[in-house]
């Protein structure tokens, strides 16, 4: 049951990048080139986290149907760190190599310089909503987070798109404002049901189930 709504967030999250870049085209082929750069590293970005993320899910579903709570506390903790680790080793390397990226994608650095803020911003976002994601399919809480999940996409495409439509002035922040605010939603919106969940868990188990 868990793979549903995880293949339902992953095709809203690639379809949003998708369809940002067809507005993205209509306007302005210098604003697709600096976009695309970011877009790029977030997708980098987002195969790691996948990847951590079902690799967290399945060693906390694995240690609870054994039995083994302690094991899906510990999976569940360093999960949620190593999300922000990996976020935080691309944002680093991102800037460390921005120099060669801009030279591959014959930008200068004062277009991009705009975005890079919002793309790091971004990255702790997802990765930390990524994470949590995770850790909450692996308890079999998966339905709340998918429609938190899915919300903030939607509200994201919305926000980038009218902002990339209707500013004259922050074209290529425009998308990364709207994915901000939607990582945001998201964030909050996890972290806030992560935090009831846990406590429902603990008051049913008599111990810390989670944390």
């Amino acid at each position: 049951m868990t793979g549903l709504p995880n293949c339902g967030v992953i095709l809203l999250e690639w379809g949003m990048y998708e369809v940002f870049i067809l507005i993205i085209g209509s306007k302005s082929v210098e604003i697709l080139q600096n976009n695309s750069v970011g877009l790029t590293i977030v997708c980098i970005s987002y195969l790691l986290l996948y990847g951590n993320g079902v690799s967290l899910t399945t060693h906390i579903s694995q240690s609870l149907s054994t039995g083994q709570i302690n094991d899906a506390r510990k999976y569940a903790q360093n999960g949620l760190v190593t999300g922000i680790f990996i976020a935080s080793m691309v944002i680093a390397a991102s800037l460390s190599l921005k120099g060669i990226v801009y030279r591959a994608a014959g930008v200068t650095n004062t277009e991009l310089d705009d975005i890079i803020p919002w793309i790091c911003c971004y990255l702790l976002l997802d990765s930390w909503q990524i994470s949590l994601n995770a850790v909450m399919r692996g308890y079999n809480k998966h339905v709340i987070p998918m429609i938190i999940t899915s919300i903030s996409f939607i509200i994201s495409l919305v926000t980038g798109s009218i902002l990339l439509m209707l500013t004259s002035t922050l074209k290529t922040q425009s998308v990364w404002l709207g994915l901000c605010v939607g990582g945001l939603f998201a964030s909050i919106g996890l972290t806030l049901y992560f935090a009831k969940s846990i406590f429902e868990l603990n008051t049913t188990n008599g111990s810390s189930i989670i944390f």
